[in-house]
């Protein structure tokens, strides 16, 4: 537990790295964890593990548009959408129209940032490749204007799974942060009805004032 704010932080990149073994071996089962039951997302989205826990190593790349990185630091002051989501997954192209509609809504608000992240299905990511198919997948459903990023080497995604104490990863994963970049609610997996969650807690976040 941070003295200085009484937030619990998350591993250091020291830490995050020395469990790159973990998350390889965890995504075997994370890939095809749809399959399972994934598909249908926890009903303690607001008491997950990770909530309450500072993501403080957030690092994702612009992968389909013009754009400077996004790290923790830059996101302060804002609440934040991350969707992580292959274009491979059936849930998540069942979610995607209405993560498009709920950027569309609030991405003129001051205060609010949708961070969409496109995963490949397998441990190897190869960014060419994946940015083809997200551009297509993007023209299918006429939705160009949403910005995608790529987790390189699964940085972001490696720190959620140890804020989540070694949980298996699986698609698609919308996580919420508030203001301080602390983590707040996390669905893992799709079923109608999930959207309506993320966005009332949007609203609840965006009401308190910034500490």
């Amino acid at each position: 537990m941070s003295k200085s704010d009484g937030r619990v932080r998350g591993p250091t990149k020291k830490s995050a790295g020395n469990s790159v073994w973990l998350f390889l071996l965890l995504f075997s089962l994370a890939a095809g964890a749809y399959w399972l039951g994934s598909g249908i997302p926890s009903s303690d989205a607001r008491t997950h593990v990770a909530v309450g826990k500072l993501l403080d190593e957030l690092s994702l790349e612009a992968l389909t548009h013009e754009g400077e990185p996004i790290t923790s630091l830059g996101l302060g002051g804002q609440v934040v959408v991350i969707n992580f989501w292959g274009t491979w997954c059936p849930p998540c192209r069942a979610e995607f129209p209405y993560l498009v509609s709920l950027f569309r809504e609030y991405q003129a608000r001051a205060g609010f940032q949708f961070l969409s992240v496109s995963c490949g299905n397998g441990p190897i990511e190869d960014e060419a490749a994946l940015r083809n198919e997200t551009r297509g997948f993007l023209d299918q459903f006429k939705a160009e204007d949403l910005p995608i990023y790529f987790d390189r080497d699964y940085r972001t995604r490696l720190q959620l799974v140890e804020l989540s104490g070694g949980s298996t990863f699986g698609y698609p994963m919308t996580v919420v942060l508030d203001q301080q970049t602390v983590v707040r609610g996390v669905w893992n997996g799709y079923q109608r009805g999930v959207e309506q969650e993320i966005q009332s807690l949007i609203v609840e976040l965006m009401s308190e004032a910034p500490s």
